[in-house]
This record gives C-alpha cells, sequence and structure tokens, in this order.
C-alpha cells in the first residue's frame, strides 16, 4: 500500500493491534517499491513488538514454530 495508497507507521501498528489474537501470525514486508524510501513496516516493528509483550504476547520467528529444536530419541533401557 505504501505512503502514496495511505499507509502510515500509526496505521501499520493499529492494523497489526487490531489483528493481535493467540496464534496470530504477523506477515511484514521490510523494503520500498523502486524510487521511495520510506519503510514503514521497519519503523513500526518495534512498537509493534512493544505493544505485543505489553499485552502479554511472547514474539517469536516463524522458523522456530515450523522447525522446532528436535529432542534426543529416549535411550533403550
Amino acid at each position: 500500500m505504501g505512503t502514496a495508497g495511505g499507509m502510515s507507521v500509526d496505521r501499520a501498528v493499529r492494523r497489526a493491534l487490531d489483528a493481535l489474537r493467540p496464534g496470530a501470525i504477523l506477515q511484514m514486508h521490510v523494503g520500498t517499491p523502486e524510487g521511495r524510501t520510506q519503510v514503514i513496516d521497519a519503523q513500526a516493528l518495534p512498537r509493534i513488538l512493544d505493544a505485543f509483550t505489553a499485552h502479554g504476547y511472547h514474539v517469536i520467528d516463524l522458523r522456530t514454530l515450523l522447525c522446532p529444536p528436535t529432542r534426543p530419541a529416549p535411550v533403550p533401557r
């Protein structure tokens, strides 16, 4: 959407908080369309993380969710 489409850092934070619920996955795009310089998601991310933590949520990387550490196989007795 970008700033040309009406997106702002405040709006990005509001949208993330509106979607907050247990098990939610927040996908963000860090980058800008060619010729633009404002990276809204990167600017909003610290505020979003602080707000999620303040609401009692624990933020993890999606790889951690999808690829949990393997447990060693039980030792036969």
